[in-house]
């Protein structure tokens, strides 16, 4: 399942995974978009597992790494917009850790 937001007044719908946002209009007649979820950072921390492997930079942070994708995952469809202070807490964590890779 996929939200959706109204560009105009806000309101939320719920779309299939497959259904384009474009296709649909609000009640209001405006456009809808996608509401960004937890899920969109995972490719992100999976790039980054992938350099720590191939430069080997720091094998302490491994771990961490592969935690966050799992958690990441059970958390995908989650709203940023609904997102409770652990997680938020957590994600500035995971971003440290994707900044934290290149440096060391």
């Amino acid at each position: 399942m996929m939200k959706v937001e109204c560009k105009k007044c806000g309101k939320i719908y719920t779309l299939e995974d497959g259904d384009n946002p474009e296709d649909y209009v609000c009640e209001c007649g405006s456009e809808l978009r996608k509401i960004p979820v937890l899920g969109d950072a995972i490719p992100i921390v999976l790039i980054m597992i992938v350099i720590q492997l191939f430069y080997s930079t720091s094998w302490v942070l491994l771990p961490f790494g592969i935690i966050a994708v799992i958690i990441l995952w059970s958390w995908r469809n989650t709203a940023r917009s609904e997102m409770t202070l652990i997680q938020k807490i957590f994600i500035v964590l995971v971003v440290i850790y994707i900044l934290f890779i290149p440096i060391t």
